[in-house]
């Protein structure tokens, strides 16, 4: 297994993409889905060490860094998802 954490960026740079689906988010206050936009540097990562980010098909305009979304709407795309992560504290 490939320890990330000792890679530098330009060692990345020919990963292979796996093919893996990854949703990352949280559960905000208020019981909404927070996901990062998909022009945000958590997709950029994820596409950087070989996966696909989950909501990079998403349409937004918004230039915020998270965007907030339905339960459903979160469920509707991350159910495919190879990977879940969830960014808590």
């Amino acid at each position: 297994m490939i320890n990330l954490r000792d890679l530098t960026i330009e060692e990345l740079k020919d990963f292979k993409n796996t093919g893996k689906t990854v949703a990352f988010f949280y559960v905000n206050s208020n019981g909404a889905v927070v996901i990062r936009n998909p022009k945000d540097y958590i997709p950029k990562m994820i596409d950087i060490a070989g996966g696909k980010y989950a909501f990079a098909d998403l349409k937004t305009d918004q230039t915020a860094s998270s965007i907030q979304i339905t339960m459903e709407e979160f469920f509707a795309t991350a159910v495919d998802a190879d990977y879940l992560i969830y960014n808590g504290s």
